[in-house]
């Protein structure tokens, strides 16, 4: 029997770092041809994702960095065109069976050319796209959490799937990960800017670094003048050791494996920077703090109603304060009662595995015929 063909319209240019489309993007191949569409400017490492089921618009990266990325209005409009062009030109030449827009620019692309479309929900935004769109010709809605589902519709469709910003988990887990003691290593993973709490892990350090603990920086720095930022005010404890920069791309899966390594990752969102009003950011439920679950490694957080699966499953500590004072509170506690927070994290990451999650949403898509 054929399979039908899936296509997913991915508007923005950090595929790469999108664990949840990366993640259905390996379920899905079992059961129908995947194609996604995406940009890229070069800013992420999409060039390391070389299945070719993966098709990007490419963006000159200069013009990207200097202009576009300054102006986000500017930039979601030519992602809007790009799209529309190329899924006009797709339509005209390959049979498209299923088609599931990505957040509200994918969405919007998605029903211009084919009519109707699932909608997969990673950004809550109702912008002028989302606005624009037909919620009659939205067949179903996978989303990360019932309250992003009640923000974007007043009445959430019957068809709707909650999908957690988690990994798939290994068949052996959790394995090793019960036998962890407490390194001293901690971890900051994920895009490296202020409004992530980039500053507030490193002055944490200052708090610390005389008691052997050592902070990792992995992730994507895409504005040169943080990292300059950075390696100018904490050059101190990058020359000592103390803190370390890694900016290489980590594929997949190999994210836990690496994760392992650590005992205390970092989720912080520093709301000075970020609108305490921008509802995307306080019902985030990061993928980083599933990634960390899922190694048991124990989190430091911001406390805002995306990360509250940290306090259900005490699976670390949350944090109003981001002073260092409070942040060295939180790794001292952590610390002290190390194999109590990591199994909480093992138990937190069983909870929201995402092969389990997706299978219904699967199946859903297996029965239906557009």
């Amino acid at each position: 029997m054929r399979k039908s063909n899936l296509l997913l319209v991915f508007p923005d240019e950090w595929l790469s770092h999108s664990p949840t489309l990366l993640n259905l993007v390996h379920i899905f191949k079992d059961s129908f041809n995947v194609r996604v569409i995406s940009i890229d400017d070069s800013v992420f490492s999409n060039s390391t994702l070389h299945d070719p089921c993966f098709s990007f618009i490419k963006i000159n990266k200069q013009f990207a960095v200097l202009f576009l990325r300054r102006i986000r209005v500017i930039y979601g409009v030519l992602k809007s065109i790009l799209l529309l062009r190329e899924l006009r030109k797709l339509a005209g030449v390959q049979a498209v069976d299923r088609v599931i827009g990505v957040d509200s620019i994918g969405l919007w692309a998605a029903q211009k050319v084919f009519g109707a479309a699932h909608f997969l929900s990673l950004e809550v935004n109702r912008d002028f796209f989302f606005r624009s769109c037909r919620p009659d010709r939205i067949l179903s809605v996978a989303i990360q959490s019932k309250e992003r589902a009640g923000f974007l519709f007043n009445d959430p469709p019957p068809r709707t799937f909650l999908l957690p910003n988690a990994p798939i988990l290994p068949e052996t887990f959790p394995g090793s990960l019960m036998n962890k003691e407490f390194n001293g290593r901690l971890l900051y993973l994920g895009v490296i800017v202020p409004s992530h709490g980039i500053y507030a892990s490193l002055d944490a350090m200052e708090e610390v670094a005389n008691r052997g603990f050592t902070l990792t920086i992995k992730g994507v720095i895409y504005k040169n003048r943080v990292k300059r930022t950075i390696l100018k005010r904490y050059g101190h404890l990058f020359d000592k050791g103390i803190a370390v920069l890694d900016q290489r791309y980590l594929h997949q899966e190999d994210i836990l494996s690496f994760l392992s390594g650590f005992s205390i990752g970092f989720c912080l969102y520093d709301f000075d920077r970020i609108s305490p009003n921008d509802f995307n950011y306080v019902s985030s439920p990061s993928g980083k703090l599933f990634n960390y679950y899922a190694a048991g490694v124990p989190v430091i957080a911001t406390d805002v109603v995306g990360l509250q699966s940290v306090r259900d499953f005490n699976a670390g500590i949350l944090l109003r304060d981001h002073s260092s004072e409070a942040i060295r509170d939180a790794i001292d506690k952590i610390s002290q009662d190390f194999d109590f927070y990591r199994r909480n994290c093992l138990t937190a990451a069983a909870n929201f595995d995402f092969k389990g999650a997706v299978k219904p949403y699967r199946d859903f898509l297996l029965s239906t015929r557009s």
